[in-house]
């Protein structure tokens, strides 16, 4: 009997030592430069202002990076692929760029593998998107482009894969203090109407608003050494604004490059996005007082976040979280990831998706519509309170003829479209809508009659005299390059991937704080019992469709609220998919989603038709003197 004790007590420590140890991974790490140079005049992606272009002879004020960390299960051979770049976003082209040559080296090449996020850098290179509504600043689409991220992420790839060898993967936590200057949270009023918020945020609280915490996977080679980091942390990262017009990775940019020299050589960092959504590394609703106190820091008296940016903010903020990352780095280990490795992917028409009940705020059916973009997402500002903004008091008066316009029209509607607008608004509300991305409808009127009816045409003329981004719209649609699909993405991939004890859900839209809060729990419910302790979003994932808010939240209007394109029931929508997504993967049985369905392919004819145009004459870059990290100075024209 006492040897019997004596043995289950050294099988118990046997069990405990080999949790403490952690289980082996076949891990990988690797990057490539992506900073291109090799077109002229290519529009940046991230703040939608025609004017931001490059420059072939000067196109960087910092390198940007696409890095690749593989991780293979040795017992079973399954392989992971978690591919991130310093983009402004991962569109569909680019991940069907990759796809080809992967399956090229292997047919049998399983895409659910395979997860490619972006930082959101806003100062990276446009022209990746078959969808033409974010497109129309580069203008229009860059092939050459598309392959040359392809071709640098396989390259990543590969190498990841060259140099994997035994590996524990370690979750280890940290946390900015409240006097750091790192978050903010941008739409505070939007956030202090979720139930969950424990108080009432006030204005000078915006640091307390968001979620301060940093979430790190540590890989650890056999010997202890890290050589791979994921730094997890929701942080839009928009030092550098539209002044700007080099490519930039921005303070996560910066932050890579950083915590690779301070690991040393051959380390891979990766500064991965989560909840971004409402959250921002300047405090424009104090914006006085944050000047004032990150002019101090960095050391320039004349600093001013709103109206210039900075490389230097961006380089502090990337000195920050880098220093951040190593401080973590040192904590104890909060958790081990151990088990099995593997991934589901779905395609979901995002555009129609009917709520499950236990995510429903009504007893009435909740169904998403078609995508579309309102006055809130056309208008934004960053003031605190944005209702009576100078942009807002222009475009209200227009949405109100657009409203006179489909009041004069709605008589004449067939009964199925009388059902579809009725639809649409119940979806929608309170959302100003300026552009539907299906019917492909500026302000009520459809593309197929602005060219016909004078007094749209009239209209729409006089739209484009304020906005470039309207005349290169009037460009493409009279070349007749905007007449196939939908000019706003509907059909989306909702990944999943499952290491061990921990899941990445990869989500292709930019998501709020409480909103990915509620997404979390709703994955999490799927796994009780399945031996998974943490779910993380991985938002800017395959795809890109703007944001994603809470149904609370798109209440209030702001940007965000009016860049949620599918309406207020698309997190219950989002909710709805990856519990679904989570249940097939635990049962192993696809038979909650539709796993068939894909992208609407768009014609080579049309995509010729809208690729390497040349931006429109007459609105070249208007700024003042930039310094790029080389020394080197481009001189633009002043502002007048």
């Amino acid at each position: 009997m006492k040897s019997k004790f004596t043995i289950l007590l050294l099988l118990q420590a046997f069990i405990v030592l080999a949790q403490n140890t952690g289980q082996k991974y076949l891990v990988g790490a690797a990057k490539q430069e992506i900073t291109y140079s090799d077109e002229d005049k290519i529009g940046l992606f991230g703040y939608g202002y025609y004017p931001q272009r490059t420059d072939s002879l000067n196109p960087a004020s910092s390198q940007t990076y696409t890095r690749a960390i593989t991780i293979k299960d040795p017992a079973t051979g399954k392989r992971l692929i978690y591919v991130h770049a310093d983009l402004g976003a991962i569109f569909n082209p680019i991940v069907e760029s990759l796809l080809k040559r992967l399956k090229a080296d292997d047919p049998s090449f399983d895409p659910t593998t395979l997860m490619v996020v972006a930082t959101h850098t806003h100062t990276a290179p446009s022209g990746c998107s078959y969808y033409s509504s974010y497109m129309l600043p580069t203008p229009g689409i860059k092939p050459k482009l598309i392959e040359f991220y392809g071709e640098k992420m396989y390259l990543a790839v590969k190498e990841a894969q060259k140099k994997e060898k035994l590996a524990t993967i370690n979750i280890k936590k940290g946390s900015f203090p409240p006097e750091v200057p790192v978050i903010y949270n941008r739409s505070l009023q939007s956030y202090n109407l979720n139930p969950e918020i424990p108080q009432d945020f006030k204005q000078e609280d915006t640091h307390l608003a968001a979620n301060r915490e940093v979430l790190l996977f540590d890989f650890q080679d056999t010997s202890g050494k890290t050589f791979a980091v994921i730094n997890f942390f929701g942080l839009h990262i928009n030092e550098i604004l539209n002044f700007h017009n080099f490519i930039n990775g921005n303070s996560k940019g910066y932050a890579g490059m950083m915590t690779e020299e301070m690991l040393g050589v051959d380390a891979i960092a990766i500064y991965a996005q989560t909840a971004a959504g409402d959250v921002i590394s300047a405090d424009y609703h104090n914006i006085e007082r944050f000047n004032k106190q990150m002019g101090q820091i960095i050391g320039d008296p004349n600093f001013h976040a709103y109206k210039e940016g900075s490389i230097e903010h961006a380089k502090w903020g990337g000195k920050t979280n880098a220093d951040k990352t190593m401080e973590i780095l040192k904590n104890p280990t909060q958790m081990q990831i151990h088990g099995g490795l593997a991934s589901t992917l779905a395609f979901v028409d995002m555009s129609n998706v009917s709520v499950d009940t236990k995510f429903k705020i009504s007893d009435k059916e909740e169904r998403t519509s078609s995508p579309t973009m309102g006055i809130a997402a056309l208008a934004y500002t960053n003031a605190f309170d944005d209702k009576h903004t100078p942009a807002k008091k222009l475009f209200t008066p227009i949405y109100g003829i657009s409203q006179f316009i489909f009041a004069f029209q709605k008589p004449f509607l067939s009964k199925e479209d009388r059902e579809y607008y009725k639809h649409l608004m119940e979806s929608q509300s309170p959302k100003k809508i300026m552009l539907n991305g299906e019917t492909k409808s500026t302000l009520g009127m459809r593309q197929e009659t602005q060219t016909k009816n004078p007094f749209q045409k009239m209209l729409i003329n006089q739209m484009a005299s304020l906005d470039p981004a309207i005349q290169e719209f009037v460009r493409q649609r009279d070349l007749g390059a905007l007449e196939e699909h939908t000019s706003l993405i509907e059909v989306l991939p909702n990944q999943i991937f499952r290491i061990g004890n921990v899941v990445i859900v990869g989500l292709a839209t930019e998501i709020t704080t409480i909103a990915a809060q509620r997404l979390q729990k709703a994955v999490l419910d799927e796994f009780k019992g399945q031996g998974v302790d943490m779910v993380i979003i991985s938002s800017y994932a395959n795809e890109y469709s703007g944001y994603t808010t809470t149904y609370e939240e798109y209440q209030n209007q702001r940007y965000e609220a009016g860049h949620t394109v599918y309406g207020k029931y698309q997190l219950a929508a989002f909710q709805t998919v990856f519990s679904r997504l989570a249940k097939d993967m635990v049962t192993g049985q696809k038979k909650s989603l539709d796993y068939g369905l894909r992208p609407p392919v768009f014609s080579q004819h049309e995509l010729e038709l809208r690729s390497n145009l040349k931006p429109l004459e007459g609105l070249e870059r208007k700024m003042n003197f930039e310094t790029s990290e080389k020394g080197e100075k481009k001189k633009v024209k002043k502002e007048k």
